[in-house]
């Protein structure tokens, strides 16, 4: 009986520290997201074209950005609808299943949207990564509606942000973007 104890006691610190292990090398980090429409001269004005990077498997073109950028383009934002969302989200690996969902209208304007995605923040080889795939969708007053998939898988710094912007044109003529903008706050 006693080497059966011993045997147990032995195997539980083993998961400890294993578990501890774990955590040690797969850090978490804080991550804010905000969704936000801006005008197309705004946008442009803060994060030029040049600087983003289009993917094919996107609508949305990609920006690596400091939170500075992302903090400017928000004084900037379109008042109506203003800011659609606005998360907190502590995640590491593997990577963490997420939604989110908005809504506005006033009378003279309808926007709708949401994503559902996986969000994941971990260490590898030092590095400091972050893994990030929605199916995104936004409906507006607007010809066609938003949907589309924005991923992104690499490293990103503490302090540094990700934007993805998707131009549209309101049913009104007004020429905005879309953006959803990331930020690492803080590793763990």
């Amino acid at each position: 009986m006693k080497a059966i104890i011993k045997f147990i006691g032995a195997a539980i610190a083993v998961i400890v520290l294993v578990g501890c292990q774990h955590y040690a090398t797969h850090p978490s980090a804080a991550l804010r997201y905000r969704i936000f429409e801006a005008s197309v001269e705004d946008a442009n004005k803060v994060i030029p074209v040049v600087e983003r990077s289009k993917s094919d498997s996107s609508e949305y073109a990609l920006a690596r950005v400091h939170r500075d950028e992302i903090t400017l383009l928000l004084t900037r934002m379109a008042v109506k609808p203003g800011l659609l969302i606005d998360h907190r989200r502590v995640v590491g690996w593997p990577r963490t299943v997420d939604t989110w969902t908005y809504s506005h209208a006033d009378g003279t304007l309808l926007v709708a949207g949401g994503g559902t995605g996986f969000l994941g923040a971990r260490a590898k080889h030092g590095i400091h990564e972050v893994s990030i795939e929605y199916d995104v969708t936004h409906i507006l007053d607007a010809e066609e509606p938003i949907q589309t998939k924005i991923t992104y898988k690499g490293s990103i710094a503490d302090g540094d942000g990700l934007l993805f912007l998707k131009p549209f044109v309101r049913k009104d003529g007004t020429n905005l973007v879309h953006a959803i903008a990331f930020e690492v706050t803080d590793w763990k």
